[in-house]
């Protein structure tokens, strides 16, 4: 035990006789750290596995634990998420030829010689070792606790806009009274067969009886028992269950699996309004995957129009898949097909407002033509991160949070977002920065920046891009600790529930830590980038494990499947249809799509639906929908039969198959499934 912290162990907390909780208290007053992460406790991972007696025994020796695979988790939305096999070594976590991006995917304050041990797997907030069909899971349970006594585990409650004690007639922001405990990072050490438990509370001063952290940690004897002991802590999205998390309400509009387009996987941030709006009107005029019925598994349609005889969008009406005219509400049979436009509008990081050049009508005519085309209009922002040429960083210097040394703290790198080292590059050529979220005149910046988006812009599914960026150590002007500071910024940031018409607003969550996020952002990206090729090949070449790639978001998005509908509702990225700017084959966007909808809530395209209606490409759409159609309603199961070789079974039995990531083919029961290819039996 770690010194002045206390353990306090019970049992059956969730209606599971194979869990115990362990809640850790700090004994006396401990001092801040002024660097590193905090060790709480240290296991022998046999030990624990031995509490659970029969139950646990295949996990209770040295010798089996060889025979684990490990999934750690992941720190944010594009760490690596998958399982790790036997003895195989775990991916590497830093960049050395890009340093700036090392701080994407690990957790800030981490010991050095953490990531350079081969013996060492580090994990957060959800973490697991399975030998068959048996898993042994560590799960940091404090995400939302009040040192008062219970967990907001539901969710931050809020009626409109009102969350974190904003005031509605001042306009001002006071401080929420909600207590937060810091993000939990698992020191895996496969050889000693231990687990550290340590927390990122660099800057937190604790009090006497202060929980520091709580810790889950469970017998599931399959999957889906897995995902029911998750239910019982979590909650989860199903309406009628008695576990519901009212937090999913936030996303009901969208519809059972929320639906749409987005520009970036096509135009990236090229983009402009004359494109924008062609790519609008084409969604209704070509045959394309979202008129010929994206929300097919999903529910009616609402507020989008309605698929008319010819197969395209109709305006006016509102139908179900069955061709039915429905009276108009949303709820969760409804489906609100979104259209979002990615990053490129804006002036600079960090100057958010429209780039006049590229869009010359301004955002609200073109929130308006997309309501009158039927959609939700959606945007993306990445509120948390700053070029340093910025008008608003070279306005406010003191916005930029900063190191011991007054030095901006680095949040990554990309070339359009930096400049090159000099007089506007404070750090290396191509960094990017953040804000110090703990000033009084940065939330305001930040509030005023949603208020005008959804209020003044009209839009009503906002995408928050690199959030990671608001838990970055570095020198507060306000001193405290990264974790309470992000929490108050969430709130600010989502505290609008619906707009002033009362209409509801979504918030998609991306580049996000895990643990100390998904509370505020129930539909979350549960991967790393997707990419219209199998492979970066560059970025694989350079050992990065963060890169944008089809191959690594699918193994994400089956790594963290057990989240889905739980923790959030995961969102996969896009599917591919279209042929030109693409390399990925037919059988690899089959293999995209089903690994999407067995594993999704959300279902998003990127193509130019212009160019991608050809004969071939509506066969391939029509072809996706069906899979979207025939297994939407189903609950499946993935486990690893070798490495990228996964077997999926639907919990009703009805379905099973193979999803091969492979280079090889496989044979399965006398059938050969080939490389980089689904098939459901």
């Amino acid at each position: 035990m770690a010194f002045g912290i206390k353990q306090t162990v019970t049992e059956n907390n969730y209606g599971s006789d194979f869990l115990k909780e362990i809640s850790f208290t700090a004994e006396n007053p401990l001092d801040a750290n002024k660097r590193g992460n905090r060790t709480v406790a240290s296991f022998f991972v046999p030990g624990l596995a031995a509490n659970f007696k029969t139950e646990g025994e295949c996990f209770a020796s040295g010798e089996s634990l060889k025979k684990a695979w490990i999934n750690p988790g992941g720190w944010q939305s594009w760490a690596p998420g998958f399982e790790i096999p036997p003895r195989q070594k775990r991916p590497s976590l830093t960049c050395k030829f890009v340093p700036q991006w090392t701080c994407y995917i690990t957790v800030p304050e981490t010991e050095k010689s953490l990531y350079s041990d081969k013996n060492i797997i580090l994990g957060q907030f959800i973490v697991y070792y399975r030998i068959g069909k048996k898993y042994l899971a560590f799960v940091s349970t404090g995400a939302g606790y009040s040192q008062s006594g219970g967990m907001g585990i539901s969710g931050p409650k809020s009626e409109g806009k009102t969350i974190s004690g904003r005031n509605s007639q001042s306009g001002g922001i006071v401080p929420s009274a909600r207590a937060v405990l810091p993000p939990v990072q698992y020191i895996i050490n496969r050889k000693k067969h231990t687990l550290d438990i340590s927390v990122y509370d660099t800057g937190k001063a604790w009090s006497k009886g202060d929980q520091i952290c709580r810790i889950a940690y469970f017998i599931a004897k399959d999957y889906f028992d897995f995902r029911n002991i998750l239910t019982q802590i979590f909650g989860c999205d199903v309406k009628e269950s008695p576990r519901h998390a009212a937090r999913f309400d936030q996303t009901a509009f969208l519809g059972r699996t929320a639906a749409g387009w987005e520009s970036w996987y096509n135009h990236y941030s090229f983009i402009n309004e004359k494109l924008i709006l062609n790519d609008l009107a084409a969604l209704k005029t070509t045959d394309n995957i979202i008129s010929l019925g994206a929300s097919i598994a999903g529910g009616r349609y609402s507020n989008c129009g309605a698929i008319g005889k010819d197969g395209r969008i109709e305006d006016g009406v509102q139908i179900d898949v069955g061709g039915r005219i429905e009276d108009s509400g949303a709820d969760y049979s409804a489906q609100n097909i979104v259209f979002q436009i990615d990053d490129g509008w804006e002036q600079a990081l960090g100057d958010w407002e429209w780039n006049t050049e590229r869009f010359p009508s301004g955002p609200e005519e073109i929130t308006k033509k997309i309501q009158e085309t039927g959609f939700v209009p959606g945007l993306w922002i990445a509120p948390l991160i700053i070029d340093y040429r910025s008008k608003t960083a070279q306005a406010h210097p003191e916005w930029l949070l900063r190191d011991e040394n007054g030095k901006p703290v680095d949040a990554g790198f990309n070339p359009i977002w930096g400049g090159k080292k000099g007089k506007d590059q404070p750090s290396k050529s191509g960094t990017f920065f953040c804000l110090d979220i703990s000033r009084d005149d940065v939330i305001e910046f930040l509030d005023s920046l949603i208020e005008k988006a959804i209020e003044r812009w009209g839009f009503r599914y906002l995408k928050l891009d690199f959030l990671y960026a608001g838990l970055l150590y570095g020198k507060y002007a306000k001193g405290g600790a990264a974790f309470a500071w992000y929490d108050h910024a969430l709130q600010i940031l989502t505290a609008r529930r619906r707009n002033l018409k009362g209409e509801p607003v979504a918030y998609l969550g991306c580049g996000i830590p895990f643990e100390n996020t998904f509370e505020y952002f129930p539909l979350s990206r549960s991967g790393c980038d997707t990419l219209e090729h199998w492979e970066n090949i560059k970025c694989k070449r350079i050992g990065w494990n963060g890169r944008t790639s089809a191959y690594l978001n699918m193994k994400d998005s089956i790594g963290r499947a057990l989240w889905n509908r739980i923790i959030f509702q995961n969102d996969p990225d896009v599917i591919f249809v279209r042929n030109s700017n693409c390399s990925l084959t037919r059988q690899e966007k089959i293999l995209i799509a089903t690994v999407a909808v067995l594993f999704g809530a959300q279902f998003m395209y990127s193509d130019d639906p212009a160019d991608s209606c050809s004969e071939e490409e509506v066969a391939l759409a029509k072809e996706i929908l069906s899979i979207k159609e025939k297994y939407s309603d189903e609950d499946f199961s993935a486990v690893a039969e070798a490495e990228d070789i996964f077997y999926v079974e639907s919990k009703s039995g009805k379905y099973k198959g193979i999803l091969n990531l492979s280079q090889k083919n496989f044979v399965y029961e006398g059938n050969i499934i080939q490389s980089h290819s689904a098939k459901i039996f």
